[in-house]
C-alpha cells in the first residue's frame, strides 16, 4: 500500500473537478444556445405580427373602398399629384386637404389625423378632401357630410 487515503482522495477529486468543469462548460454552452434560439424565434414572431397587422390594415382599407366608394389615401396617387401635394401648390382639379390649426383633421371625431398615409380613407366634398381617423367615420360622413362640415368655420 503505497498511497495514503488522503492522496487517493486528492487524485480522485482532481479527476472529478476536471469533469465538473467540462460539465459546467457544456451546461453554459447549452443555455447560451437556447437563449439565442429563443431570442431569434421571438424576433421572428414580432416581425410576423407586424406584417400581419399591416396586411389587416390594407384589407380594412380595401373593404372601406368597396363598401363606401372611398378612395384609399397614399400610393394610388399619380406622380404629379404627389409632387404637387409636397410642394404645396394645387394643380387643377386636385382637392385641398381639410385642416384645422394647420393639421389634418377628421370632421366626424373632431380629432387630428396623423398623416394622409395613416388615414383610413378620405372623401372629397366641394373641392375639399376630408380624411378619416378610424373605420367608423366614413359611413356617417357619407350619409350627411354637411352635418360635419358645418361644425367648422370656412377658412
Amino acid at each position: 500500500m503505497g498511497k495514503s487515503l488522503k492522496q487517493l482522495w486528492k487524485e480522485e477529486w482532481q479527476g472529478w473537478r476536471t469533469v465538473g468543469q467540462v460539465g459546467i462548460f457544456i451546461l453554459l454552452w447549452f443555455l447560451a444556445t437556447l437563449f439565442f434560439v429563443c431570442k431569434r424565434n421571438l424576433e421572428n414572431k414580432v416581425r410576423q405580427d407586424q406584417q400581419m397587422s399591416l396586411q389587416e390594415r390594407r384589407w380594412k382599407q380595401s373593404q372601406l373602398e368597396r363598401e363606401y366608394g372611398l378612395k384609399s389615401s397614399g400610393s394610388d396617387q399619380s406622380a404629379d399629384q404627389q409632387a404637387s401635394s409636397k410642394s404645396g401648390y394645387r394643380t387643377s382639379g386636385e382637392p385641398v386637404a381639410f385642416k384645422k390649426d394647420g393639421k389634418l383633421w377628421c370632421p366626424v371625431m373632431d380629432q387630428e389625423v396623423e398623416s394622409a398615409e395613416k388615414a383610413v380613407g378620405y372623401q372629397d366634398v366641394d373641392g375639399v378632401r376630408y380624411y378619416f381617423c378610424c373605420a367608423g367615420c366614413p359611413e356617417p360622413f357619407k350619409e350627411d357630410p354637411n352635418k360635419y362640415i358645418s361644425k367648422f368655420p370656412k377658412s
